[in-house]
């Protein structure tokens, strides 16, 4: 099948479909999620799966099977020109993201459970608003997590959470208490111009590669106990306004 009649057909799924699968629970999205993986295996064993890595840590596919399987895979909940709000819990617990996947301009009213999500590709929660309880825990992020400009208002927990690229943070904000315990950045971690405003904890955390915290404001007790850094790491022109303790 060629790429050009694939793309009439416009082989992705739409906002509508996308949300109906997952209202259908994380069985029947997982059984989906599984297909697309598999067809990725495929093509990575036949020697058809070619992208490349720009600027910023973003994927661009290298080949017509490769782009077609993105367009496939992608799961676009929200973004910029129509952003969704969740008004009941957003339950994905467990839920397996095959491909580039959106949640950018969310608006997430009640409780946001994204424990034990694996991200396969890239994702935005970018300016996100999480106005509840949020749980990000044993979450795997494969590929670029970005949650540029997001509110977190209630408590909000990473804690065991593993980014294999880059983790963007920056100008986002905590309200409630902020755990990133024992969590995971095998890659840059951005936390520029961040502000947490109630009690932080990372403590244990692993930070593998370039870490800046930068013009961040940390208004309340905050923890970086036993916490590793195994390259640069740059706290400047930072404001604590509680004990600081490393």
């Amino acid at each position: 099948t060629s790429l050009n009649s694939s793309a009439q057909k416009d082989p992705s799924m739409n906002r509508e479909e996308t949300l109906a699968l997952y209202e259908q629970g994380v069985e029947a999205w997982n059984n989906w999620a599984n297909e697309m993986l598999e067809e990725r295996k495929k093509l990575e064993e036949a020697g058809e799966w070619k992208f490349k890595t720009e600027a910023h840590s973003l994927t661009v596919p290298e080949n017509d099977q490769t782009k077609l399987w993105f367009e496939k895979s992608k799961a676009n909940f929200s973004d910029a020109d129509t952003p969704h709000e969740f008004k009941d819990d957003a339950d994905f617990s467990g839920f397996i993201f095959p491909g580039h996947t959106s949640f950018s301009d969310s608006i997430f009213t009640n409780f946001a459970d994204f424990d034990n999500c694996i991200f396969s590709h890239d994702t935005s929660f970018s300016e996100a608003n999480f106005k509840d309880f949020t749980n990000f825990s044993r979450a795997i992020f494969k590929r670029k997590a970005t949650f540029l400009d997001c509110i977190f208002s209630d408590i909000t927990i990473f804690t065991l959470t593993k980014f294999r690229q880059l983790a963007f943070f920056n100008k986002t904000t905590f309200n409630g208490e902020t755990y990133f315990i024992n969590s995971k950045f095998s890659d840059q971690a951005c936390f520029k111009d961040v502000t947490f405003n109630s009690k932080t904890n990372f403590t244990g955390s692993k930070f593998s590669k370039n870490t800046w915290f930068d013009n961040s404001e940390f208004n309340s007790q905050t923890e970086f106990c036993l916490a590793e850094f195994f390259s640069y790491a740059d706290f400047s022109s930072i404001y604590s306004k509680r004990s600081f303790n490393f």
